[in-house]
């Protein structure tokens, strides 16, 4: 019993140490601060900035997911040639075509955005390797 009351004071005091460190180093993320004036457009420009980033991110996880499923495919396919009955030859086959598909994913939504977008797929409308705020939104014509 007093070891875990000891416990939940030491717990509560790390929380806090964190918590007073954070305020220190970042005050302006943790008293939600803002630099200047902020009316809707800066507000949804910052959003739209931050969202950005969301297309970079998926396409780096398939990217290394792919790669990962590609490395299994070759133990499997290891596996597969040391003991046929246990380990089907579709297994492998499968995990290859996966790692495959997800490398070559970035490639594909590039050539999509091309074909749905125009020629301008890659620098206003997709939002693939752009960095800021697309024009689509920034311009309101």
């Amino acid at each position: 019993m007093k070891i875990n009351l000891i416990s939940k004071k030491i717990n509560q005091s790390k929380y806090k140490l964190v918590s007073i460190i954070s305020m220190m180093v970042l005050p302006s993320v943790m008293f939600a601060q803002s630099t200047g004036t902020r009316d809707l457009k800066s507000i949804f420009g910052t959003i739209s900035d931050n969202l950005a980033a969301i297309p970079q991110v998926i396409m780096g996880v398939a990217t290394i997911a792919g790669l990962g499923f590609s490395v299994a495919s070759i133990f499997k396919f290891k596996q597969h040639k040391d003991s046929p009955q246990q380990v089907p030859l579709g297994q492998p086959i499968a995990l290859l075509g996966f790692g495959v598909m997800l490398i070559w994913l970035p490639f594909l939504l590039q050539s999509l955005g091309g074909t749905i977008a125009g020629d301008q797929a890659k620098d206003t409308k997709s939002g693939i390797g752009e960095k800021g705020t697309p024009a689509w939104i920034t311009n309101s014509q």
